[in-house]
């Protein structure tokens, strides 16, 4: 049975998990599709293929018709309409560019056919794929529009004298196919689809989309889509055409149809069914595979190898209802000698899934010729084993038991549901785009297997010995075998994947069982399966040492690999007689004598019992070397004086020949300080001490230490900070000077030097520094007595400095700049500049700084004291002072008291006289309240007289004379803000006088001189 030849080949070679043949893609996905990653990377239908080419707008007027022959090499481009059957003959190339659109013409039976020796190369692109389709309009497209692409080769098939006619089309020597060479190359088919193909061209005839003829390996297919055809989506009759990436969609017959010898490899296969669209006088399979019509044993039998095809039924995911009359069978109908090859692939919605039909097939299958593996039939009657609805397809020899004898055991799974197939999309209406990755979590994510000798085309080479042993520690060989004349070895240490090499010598360090793997490899890059070989490596004691030589306190220690059943021996000869050493049974020993060291263990096998022999001898002690100074880092007088953070690097000299050193600090070995050179990096005051080294001639003993060199490390002084002289000053220089201070000052232990923009500035040497430069500025601390600097302070920075933006003053109180009224009336004056962090304001009266009025709002009192012009400076850090505009305060407090007015003398004495005459030509008026003058601490009070209330120009002392009848008043005006007194009662004066000018009926000119 299949299982036990399956088995058998298991135990003769070991292959990789990935399939070795150059063209197969290794995947651990089952179907045509991984586990989506939700970007078109992981789907190979984007971008070029069409699932509603009915309703796709194509151009209707060709811009090249073409209804002859193809004889000559030829390209096309645009849109070419092909008239009638067009042959590409007489050994010439078609060349069509990407994005052209060939229509079929409908009532020719448009047709392509490629004949032997001519070549198609129809190259498309992923975003510009070429198109053959229906010259018909959209809603009138239907499968059978024209004929289809039919490419005929010379490659071989089993047909009576290996020639034969191709279907569908009447016989001519220009439908022949087939010869004898199966590297035939028809050119190369990529990103390209295929519509509407299938026409009838004689009755039950039919073109099939892509037709191929003994189409030999040297052809590429690739990308390839073919949809809504009249008869088979893709049929290969004979040849080695190897393809990938195929979408089958909407066939009236079969997707896959194979026969006559085929012998490719296909790789990507999506098919989905339509449940209106089947063969009326046959049935529509996913597969169908003959190996010729009469199902004889004719060679070369028909044999292809596909490997991750989709398949989906007619009945979706198991909820669509077929018509009345349909042919909907099966997934797979493998009949009439067969030996069809499926891996790694999915099936779902047929009436069944696999049909094994008569017993040619049934023997192929139990004789390995044809292989059915790793494939998962999902949503079938599962599993009943019966000949309805169900996985497989009964009928004998393909019985039940037969199905169950290598279902399982070659990985095929009816078991699962579709919710655990779980595709992205898979089942979307007919037209729609279907998504047919794997969703997460999906059952089919893993399972895949390309380790069947069908997926090598290259045999295994031959392997005289398979298995090896050896005693720990010993000399291996390289392991051998044979390729065929003009391929390669190649050597691995796993059994899949790894990194080959052209030769393999197994490792005898490690005890324990190992296996080792070779292939062969021809020119094309095809890989053949592994070979296992197989090394046993028994434990055997090994023996290591610290040293073979007896030298002064550097004891020897021989150490076992092997911890038990132990005994020392030791010889005067290596090939002398070994004695056991009494007592010495521990994993470890130290010898004292010179001699021949071995150990036994009674734990290992006995052929590897004895140990490798190791010989201990006095040693000579090395010739002493002398130290030298390299190079320091010190800045002192002696140049093994360092400051912290220097460095000192010593040299060993000596003429000893490949030495080994070792560095010393006193008599403690410094680790890691094992070559010719030893610095002493001062990173502190403890790297200080005497310094010595030690170097070893190969096969002697250490030497004596060289004299010492002390290394004395001197301490940093503190990093000094550099700050403000006055922490509340500014760093902007602003035309004057900024002083700065070093948080060290000058000391017997210290002596400073300060640095603008890292310049040394000449002479600055004390703990202030006033910069009238902006730069930056820096200090740094000596120790004169050991000449160690500080690291170098912070850098601060001087700059020249601008003003900041002025702050702008108003008053903000109803009281307004002019004050009037008793001396508890204030004034508000606001900044438009608030107090910050790093701002300040100062309130100016008359440019005078005002002690402590330094807020934002300023309130000023009603008194004469306080009247001038007010104004705030504003100062931020980093920049110059700025001044704001001013505003004049003014102020007065009104008398409440009337004033009056009385009539005098021209002397000042009372007098009573109030009529004007001839005889009175003057009258004097007096005011009982007088003017006074303003000083800086008087507030001056201006009077204003008042003639029938209207004011008198230029009267304002305290006695007028007045030579005008009429009603005379005074008012009193107080303060700089000239507030208003209570006006007096009228004086009136009649009579007329002589010096009175009248002007007009009311206005008249008073000569009022003041005296």
């Amino acid at each position: 049975m299949k299982k036990l030849c399956t088995t058998f080949a298991a135990l003769l070679m070991v292959t990789a998990s990935f399939a070795q043949d150059a063209f197969w893609t290794t995947t651990s996905y089952r179907g045509a599709f991984p586990v989506t990653d939700n970007t078109a990377a992981t789907d190979w239908t984007s971008g070029w293929s069409n699932f509603d080419p009915q309703n796709t707008a194509y151009p209707s007027t060709p811009t090249l018709t073409v209804s002859s022959d193809v004889t000559t090499n030829t390209t096309w481009s645009g849109v070419v309409l092909i008239v009638n059957k067009i042959y590409v003959r007489n050994n010439a190339t078609l060349t069509i560019q990407p994005g052209t659109i060939i229509l079929g013409d409908k009532a020719t039976q448009g047709s392509l056919i490629v004949t032997r020796g001519a070549k198609l190369n129809a190259i498309g692109t992923q975003s510009q794929p070429i198109v053959f389709t229906s010259n018909q309009a959209i809603g009138s497209r239907a499968p059978g529009d024209w004929g289809g692409v039919v490419i005929l080769g010379l490659a071989r098939n089993n047909q009576p004298t290996g020639v034969a006619n191709i279907e569908g089309i009447v016989p001519t020597t220009d439908t022949q196919f087939g010869g004898n060479f199966d590297t035939d190359n028809s050119g190369t088919i990529k990103y390209v689809r295929i519509e509407f193909a299938g026409i009838a061209l004689e009755p039950n005839k039919e073109i099939n989309g892509l037709t191929m003829g003994s189409v030999g390996s040297g052809t590429t297919i690739d990308y390839v889509q073919v949809t809504l055809s009249g008869d088979d989506s893709f049929e290969w009759f004979g040849g080695t055409v190897n393809c990938k990436h195929l979408i089958s969609y909407r066939a009236v017959d079969d997707d896959f149809d194979t026969d006559f010898g085929y012998r490719g490899k296909v790789q990507f296969g999506l098919i989905i069914r339509d449940k209106d669209l089947s063969d009326a006088i046959g049935d529509s399979n996913g597969f169908e595979s003959d190996n010729d019509a009469a199902g004889s044993t004719a060679q070369p039998k028909t044999r292809p190898i596909f490997s991750n095809v989709t398949l989906v039924g007619a009945k979706g995911n198991g909820t669509v209802t077929l018509p009345t009359g349909e042919k909907h069978e099966r997934a797979f109908r493998l009949g009439r000698n067969t030996a069809t090859n499926v891996f790694n692939s999915i099936a779902t919605g047929f009436e069944k899934g696999l049909y094994c039909e008569g017993s040619a097939v049934v023997n192929n299958l139990n004789g390995d010729t044809m292989v059915f593996a790793n494939n998962i039939l999902t949503n079938f009657a599962t599993p009943t084993w019966n000949s309805n609805n169900t996985n497989t397809q009964v009928a004998s020899p393909a019985t039940t038991s037969w199905y169950q004898s290598w279902w399982g055991a070659d990985n095929n799974d009816s078991t699962k549901t579709l919710s655990q197939v779980n595709w992205v999309n898979m089942f979307t209406a007919m037209g729609s785009a279907p998504d047919a990755r794997l969703a997460s979590g999906s059952v089919a994510a893993t399972g895949a297997n390309f380790t069947d000798a069908k997926f090598f085309s290259v045999a295994a080479p031959t392997v005289a010995v398979t298995s090896y042993t050896y005693c720990q520690g010993a000399s291996a060989t390289a392991l051998v075998a044979t390729a065929i004349p003009g391929n390669t070895l190649a050597w691995y240490t796993v059994a899949s994947g790894g990194t080959s090499s052209s030769s393999l010598t197994p490792s005898t360090t490690t005890a324990g069982s190992f296996t080792y793997y070779v292939s062969q490899k021809n020119s094309a890059g095809d890989e053949s399966p592994r070979v296992a070989i197989s090394v046993t490596v028994n434990q055997s004691p090994v023996v290591s040492s610290n040293t073979n030589i007896i030298c002064t306190g550097i004891p020897i220690v021989l150490t076992s690999s092997v911890t038990t059943g132990l005994q020392w021996q030791k010889a005067t000869t290596s090939t002398g007689t070994y004695t056991n050493v009494t007592g010495a049974t521990a994993a470890t020993y130290t010898p004292t004598a010179v001699g021949f060291y071995r150990v036994l263990s009674s734990s290992v096998v006995p052929a590897c019992s004895t140990s490798n022999v190791n010989q201990v001898s006095t040693g000579v002690a090395t010739t002493t070397p002398t130290m030298s100074l390299t190079s320091s880092s010190s800045l002192t007088s002696s140049q093994l004086t360092v400051c912290v953070g220097g460095s000192v690097t010593f040299t060993a000299n000596t003429a000893v020949t490949n030495p080994t050193y070792q560095w010393f600090k006193s008599t403690t070995a410094i680790a890691g300080a094992t070559s010719s050179t030893y610095t002493v990096n001062a990173t502190a005051t403890t790297a200080a001490g005497a310094y010595n080294v030690k170097v070893t001639e190969n096969g002697k003993c250490p030497s004596a230490a060289s004299t010492s060199q002390s290394v004395v490390v001197s301490a940093l002084p503190t990093t000094p900070v550099v700050s403000l002289n006055v922490a509340t000053a500014n760093y902007a220089l602003c035309g004057g000077t900024v002083a700065l201070k070093s948080s060290v000052a000058p000391s017997t232990t210290a002596s400073l030097k300060w640095f603008r923009n890292d310049t040394l500035i000449s002479g600055a040497t004390a703990q202030v520094y006033t910069a009238s430069v902006a730069g930056t500025y820096k200090v740094q601390v000596t120790n004169p007595s050991t000449m160690c600097s500080s690291l170098i302070s912070n850098g601060y920075v001087v700059i020249a400095g601008s003003p900041a933006s002025a702050a702008v003053v108003s008053v903000t109180s109803t009281d307004g700049p002019a004050m009037c009224g008793a001396s508890t009336v204030s004034t508000t004056l606001s900044s438009s500049v608030a107090v910050a962090t790093g701002t300040t304001l100062q309130w100016q009266k008359n440019g005078v700084n005002i002690t402590g009025a330094t807020t934002q709002t300023r309130s000023i009192t009603n008194t004469h004291a306080n009247v001038g012009t007010y104004r705030v400076v504003r100062t931020t850090v980093g920049s110059c002072p700025s001044t704001s505009n001013e505003i004049s305060i003014t102020a007065g407090t009104a008398a409440t008291t009337t004033p009056t007015v009385s009539t005098v003398s021209s002397t000042g004495t009372a007098s009573t006289v109030t009529v004007l005459s001839n005889t009175v030509q003057t009258i004097y008026l007096k005011s009982s309240v007088a003017p006074i003058t303003q000083t800086s601490t008087v507030a001056p009070v201006i009077l204003k007289w008042f003639r029938n209330d209207t004011l008198i120009s230029g009267a304002s002392t305290q006695t007028i004379q007045v030579t005008t009848a009429g009603s005379y008043k005074v008012q009193a005006f107080y303060g700089t803000s000239q507030c208003a007194g209570v006006m007096s009662a009228a004086k009136v004066i009649t009579g007329t006088s002589p010096l009175g000018i009248i002007m007009g009926n009311t206005d008249v000119v008073d000569r009022a001189d003041a005296q």
